[in-house]
């Protein structure tokens, strides 16, 4: 293989290989609700 070839195979892989790791991060998206008890009786100093 000439070295043209080698190096677009391998930018190929390497950029193939960062797509796979990280399109999980984007895929997911998370919401949530977080509900609290307050205790109003308590007095501020």
């Amino acid at each position: 293989m000439n070295r043209k070839l080698k190096a677009k195979i391998t930018s190929s892989v390497l950029l193939c290989t960062m797509l796979t790791y990280t399109s999980p991060i984007f895929a997911y998206t998370k919401e949530e609700t977080v509900y609290t008890k307050v205790d109003n009786s308590r007095k501020r100093i």
